[in-house]
């Protein structure tokens, strides 16, 4: 489940988005974002003219993966009514992410490339993406907690998390093939940009998790591609929210 719509707070989702569908949306929004004038300039007024086509290829790859996370266990029960909840743990999508970078059974998601090894600079650029709820997740704390989470990513009830998970990384070969290229020659990557990744993935998150009919609504690709109606549909999300002024 990447998103749900809701008509009030405590009213149960009317309906949902597939995660990779979401993750989709949210990466629609950035490539719009990194072709923006005033937001171009801004990344390289911070990095001293340091940004490059292939870091914004990069970039748009850990944007797809930002939340990969909501494939464990934990999450995936949230969608179930409030009575059958009980049945297990309920559990957030961003430090829950640590089995899949630093977990000790060797949990291996090849569809990521390089992106969910935190020794590279696309995975530097992922750690940087789960700090798109405004709240940046230190490295060391990410590690330690590892094992704690642990639990999240064993199939259970019918669920298998880590086949979740690489549903959700599989399409990134498909919709964005120069991304997994730019991120495998990736080189280390300026500090200040890293932050500037982070602050622009909240708002792309936030622009691309508004279900209203006019934004990205959950059944608004119908049965077709998601990433082809994403990419239609920010145009109009961007000039209605006058951001390419």
């Amino acid at each position: 489940m990447g998103k749900a719509a809701t008509t009030g707070a405590e009213a149960w989702p009317a309906a949902f988005l597939a995660l990779a569908d979401h993750c989709a949306d949210v990466t629609a929004v950035m490539a719009v974002l990194l072709e923006l004038p005033v937001i171009r300039s801004r990344l390289h007024r911070l990095t001293g003219g340091a940004v490059t086509e292939a870091h914004c290829r990069a970039i748009l790859g850990a944007t797809f993966l930002h939340d990969i996370g909501k494939a464990n266990r934990g999450f995936w029960r949230k969608q179930w009514p409030t009575e059958e909840r009980g049945r297990g743990p309920i559990c957030g999508h961003l430090r829950e992410v640590a089995p899949l970078l630093f977990g000790p059974n060797g949990i291996r998601i090849a569809e990521a490339g390089p992106y969910l090894d935190p020794r590279t600079p696309a995975g530097a650029l992922l750690m940087a993406a789960l700090g798109h709820h405004g709240e940046p997740i230190p490295f060391d704390q990410l590690k330690a907690e590892a094992h704690i989470h642990a639990r999240f990513w064993q199939p259970a009830d019918g669920y298998d998390p880590v086949a979740e998970a690489r549903g959700v990384a599989e399409p990134l070969a498909r919709w964005l093939p120069e991304s997994l290229h730019a991120a495998e020659r990736l080189a280390p990557l300026p500090p200040a940009l890293l932050r500037g990744f982070l602050g622009l993935s909240s708002l792309a998150d936030w622009i691309a998790s508004n279900a209203v009919s006019a934004f990205f609504p959950c059944d608004g690709h119908g049965a077709g591609d998601r990433w082809l109606f994403a990419r239609a549909r920010v145009r109009e999300v961007v000039r209605a929210m006058r951001l390419d002024g």
